[in-house]
């Protein structure tokens, strides 16, 4: 009896143990939670589905468009991209279409940023970072145990793009 106590006790605390690691981390990995990471903040994935193109499986929202004051709006979406079983990069891209609502576009990145931050690593975003974010500049952050990297692109239909990508551990 106090043989199987003792086991009982040792399995507990090893659960409790293995769910303390962080559950975020293991959930960030999961395509089931990384798809819906935004869904209640109007970026909807249309779920875990393969692509094309070898075993690379990913989600997407559709762009959301901010209220701008002209004819082109600026945009933001959401994408989850890996394997069958494994997601090993997130990303929200931004696309700045009216040059006049170009801060308030930044904001929308901070704080979706933020979002996730917030629920994969229960962590605040650096102000290196939101300073970063809110100017257009690109850089890269270790936090915990992702890597996140802002990058900027030229694009013919855009003024610009801003991606923020997050890898668990160091950036591939």
């Amino acid at each position: 009896m106090p043989g199987m106590f003792f086991q009982a006790l040792l399995s507990g605390v090893l659960l409790i143990t293995l769910f303390n690691a962080s559950a975020s981390e293991a959930d960030f990995t999961n395509p089931e939670f990384a798809c819906s990471l935004l869904s209640d903040h109007r970026l909807r994935t249309s779920g875990w589905s393969k692509r094309l193109a070898g075993q690379q499986y990913e989600c997407r929202s559709h762009y959301r468009e901010f209220l701008t004051s002209g004819r082109l709006k600026n945009r933001i979406r959401y994408i989850a991209h890996g394997s069958v079983d494994l997601v090993n990069m997130l990303r929200l891209e931004l696309q700045i279409r009216a040059r006049r609502d170009v801060q308030r576009a930044h904001r929308h990145l901070l704080e979706y940023t933020s979002i996730i931050l917030d629920k994969i690593l229960d962590a605040e975003v650096p102000d290196d970072m939101k300073d970063a974010i809110l100017a257009g500049i690109k850089g890269d952050w270790h936090l915990k145990t992702v890597t996140l990297s802002l990058s900027r692109f030229s694009l013919d239909n855009a003024l610009y793009e801003l991606h923020l990508t997050i890898y668990p551990g160091t950036k591939p």
